[in-house]
């Protein structure tokens, strides 16, 4: 066996390991404790029941008296996979003994998919293992377990880095079982968590357009697998969504009165709520202002080290320009395009002014810290681009789209 192999089966192992020991640890912890109000009255326990019921005929009950007070069962299959598997595991296991085994097999499925995408795109081992510890101790994997009906997250959260990881397969060889790999990773979050696999979408197109920069010699083979992936897709996915175009356009899978408010209740306000785990920096803002349970949340550890990073680099513009420094740019780039989509229907400058009109009962350090965190984007905007004569105007014309151009309108 060659010292790359060996290389690649040690940090394999080594993964592995911390995995196991990791979810061990907190289903010991987890499985030993009474149900919580979210595991008891949750929507997820309901689904599982409503699940077996519309199979209980032998074919698909489209509409069963028992969902939502009477309705179609047709928004089951935005998340039918982690429902499905949900149930599974509750009829092996029981009731809420299940469910939660069911959250840590997601986390699992997380770190293995983000250690072998990370150990392909940066042709090292030991990043894999690094970033498949930080993916499932990273605040969105656990807050969304932790929050029973939301676990289905987690398991679009698990195929997220597997699809990045079929799109350099795709380009590797360029073979139809890459394409198919693909096409079943995008069908997987599409049947997770629908709304997950749209909003992933701009992530996917930018990290594609960096590879066919990376590798030019192999951009038919990604378009090629990328098409074959789509038309795979359409016959595996699409017969079971194609219901919520008539029930539900698609992507609510519920109804309500007033969309914009619905989306601006649910959207980011403001950079500061990638600090702000449980509502404790806006709790005496406007109940629309503020996030529910952190979803946003990143954490001060992530933003220190990517600070830190960015701050030794600073006289480093050849390691900057290197393969792993092109990495880090992208990602802060593809992380940023991501929080600029999460402010729903108004821009993050209207965040800001709605901040301030709601900011009354604010004590004075949390609006500094606002316009602290308000500031931040555009530095790293600045920061991540090339070095190039027309690096200040690209940066303005950024700075000014993040500022003032609500990005989920034109995704939507």
């Amino acid at each position: 066996m060659s010292a790359t192999a060996n290389k690649q089966r040690s940090a394999l192992i080594v993964t592995l390991t911390s995995l196991s020991l990791f979810i061990a640890i907190l289903g010991f912890g987890w499985l030993r404790q009474t149900p919580s109000q979210e595991e008891l009255f949750s929507d997820s326990g309901r689904f599982y029941a409503e699940l077996r019921m519309m199979f209980s005929s032998g074919g698909i009950n489209w509409w069963s008296p028992n969902f939502m007070q009477g309705g179609s069962t047709a928004p089951y299959f935005v998340s039918i996979m982690p429902v499905a598997i949900g149930n599974a595991f509750v009829l092996l296991l029981g009731e809420f003994a299940g469910g939660k085994v069911m959250g840590l097999a997601a986390i699992l499925l997380a770190g293995l998919t983000a250690f072998l995408f990370a150990r392909e795109v940066t042709r090292n081992e030991w990043m894999g293992l690094l970033a498949s510890l930080l993916y499932v101790l990273n605040a969105q994997t656990l807050l969304r377990v932790a929050s029973f009906e939301h676990v289905g997250s987690v398991w679009a959260y698990a195929l997220l880095p597997f699809i990045l990881f079929c799109f350099l397969r795709v380009a590797l060889d360029g073979s139809l079982m890459s394409a198919a790999l693909l096409a079943v990773s995008w069908g997987g979050v599409m049947l997770a968590y629908t709304k997950l696999a749209l909003m992933f979408l701009p992530v996917a197109a930018g990290f594609v357009a960096w590879l066919m920069l990376d590798q030019p010699s192999r951009r038919i083979a990604v378009v090629r697998g990328s098409i074959v992936a789509v038309v795979l897709l359409c016959f595996m996915v699409l017969p079971l969504l194609t219901p919520l175009m008539r029930e539900y356009q698609w992507m609510a899978a519920f109804s309500f009165d007033n969309f914009a408010g619905w989306q601006q209740a649910f959207s980011m306000k403001n950079f500061i709520s990638v600090l702000d785990r449980a509502n404790g920096l806006l709790a005496n803002m406007r109940p629309d202002f503020v996030a529910d349970r952190g979803q946003f949340y990143v954490g001060l550890v992530t933003v220190f080290a990517v600070a830190a990073v960015l701050w030794w680099s600073r006289g480093r513009a050849e390691w900057l320009r290197s393969r792993l420094g092109v990495l880090f740019r992208l990602f802060i780039g593809l992380t940023l395009l991501s929080l600029w989509l999460s402010h729903g229907p108004y821009s993050a400058f209207t965040g800001l002014q709605e901040f301030l009109k709601g900011s009354i009962k604010a004590q004075d350090w949390i609006a500094a810290l606002v316009w602290l965190m308000t500031i931040v984007p555009p530095i790293l905007i600045y920061m991540i681009l090339p070095r190039t004569p027309r690096r200040g105007l690209l940066a303005a014309l950024l700075i000014i789209v993040w500022l003032f151009v609500p990005g989920f309108v034109l995704l939507e």
